[in-house]
């Protein structure tokens, strides 16, 4: 089976894509993925008619899925979705549903009914990140939905006729839990691009949907404890943070020298003028979109071992890894005093997405789960 599609058995034949939200690439990187796994259906000549589960489309993602050559399909409301599901599935091939939530819906409605071959998108270890979420905030709560979510996300895992994983590592965790699973990585891609990069002296760069947990937690993190130590490490250091729904404490974290942006339609301005992107996350699983997109500029990185968790990326080679506050301070300040080491380090950053996260690559990927199920 080639990495374009060729072979791969799409032309004539209709699949059902099911996501929690229709796709808005320029807001969060489940949105980038999605994109891309429609394109290649598309161009490898399926029909796709996407069903959005958790709320309908807004205009701007009904205008991606037209542009993408999907039909979209209405978001149905509770109570409503088993009935429209048993009505519409005998017309497809295959059942794509990414993300456990979606996953759960969809299965508690179709226990009675026939459907075609199922494709379960993880889109990361739900569970996981939430068991990490549980054990860094000591929340009851929490923990008992990491429960619920494992649960839900194995018996879906059972139930699927394949899995996808975005990570090695995320394949592999999956695998020791549900052996007998027929699990692939299928990954997302970046290229890099011609960026006229113009760093302003100590600017530091977040980006993230502030609506995940894990993005909000950063930036508190950030704010409190890491930006204490940079004032006194790296006078004049600035920290700007952009991504969509930031929450009011983290509107309450801007300073002069930390700006909240909120949603920024075109990141290419902020990547052009930042030192560098900072990736401190202290919980989280899959494929963080943040790194595949400084990669792509040019940026040099400092992240936590969880943010480049899947990745053949290595301390000191491709970015600086760093988990605590003060060792991610002392990275920060070690690329801000010596400019040609982050070149060094954004050089070789490019070269691993060159050869690890290109195009044809996850095309080949996903080509190849599909042929599995079909």
């Amino acid at each position: 089976m080639t990495a374009t599609g060729a072979s791969t058995p799409g032309r004539g034949r209709r699949i059902l894509f099911i996501d929690l939200l229709a796709p808005e690439p320029d807001r969060h990187a489940s949105s980038v993925r999605a994109a891309q796994l429609l394109a290649l259906l598309t161009a490898w000549g399926w029909r796709v008619d996407f069903l959005p589960t958790a709320q309908p489309a807004s205009h701007r993602a009904a205008q991606v899925l037209a542009e993408l050559g999907v039909a979209l399909l209405p978001c149905q409301p509770e109570g409503a979705l088993g009935g429209f599901l048993a009505a519409i599935l005998p017309r497809y091939d295959l059942l794509y549903v990414a993300w456990t939530p979606s996953a759960r819906r969809v299965l508690s409605v179709l226990e009675q009914s026939a459907r075609p071959p199922l494709l379960f998108d993880t889109h990361d270890v739900n569970h996981r990140r939430e068991f990490r979420q549980a054990r860094l905030n000591g929340n009851a709560r929490t923990l008992k939905r990491a429960l619920r979510t494992k649960e839900a996300e194995l018996a879906t895992i059972k139930a699927a006729s394949a899995t996808l994983a975005i990570t090695d590592s995320d394949r592999d965790f999956l695998r020791a839990l549900v052996p007998s699973a027929r699990l692939y990585t299928v990954e997302m891609w970046a290229e890099p691009y011609a960026l006229e990069r113009r760093p302003d002296p100590a600017t530091l760069l977040f980006i993230g949907n502030m609506g995940a947990p894990h993005n909000h937690d950063s930036v508190l993190f950030l704010a409190n404890e890491i930006m204490p130590l940079l004032r006194q490490r790296c006078p004049g250091v600035r920290l700007l943070v952009a991504g969509q729904s930031p929450h009011e404490e983290v509107l309450a974290v801007a300073a002069p020298d930390l700006e909240v942006l909120g949603w920024v339609p075109d990141l290419d301005p902020l990547l052009a003028r930042a030192s560098l992107l900072v990736a401190p996350l202290r919980f989280g699983s899959g494929l963080k979109g943040k790194m595949l997109q400084a990669m792509a500029a040019g940026l040099p990185i400092v992240a936590s071992s969880i943010a480049a968790e899947g990745m053949p990326l290595h301390d000191g080679r491709d970015v600086l890894l760093a988990d605590d506050a003060a060792a991610v301070a002392a990275a920060i300040a070690r690329l801000l005093a010596n400019p040609a080491e982050g070149l060094r380090l954004s050089a070789a950053a490019r070269q691993t997405l060159l050869s690890h996260y290109g195009r044809e690559r996850i095309a080949a990927q996903f080509a190849a789960a599909l042929a599995a199920v079909l």
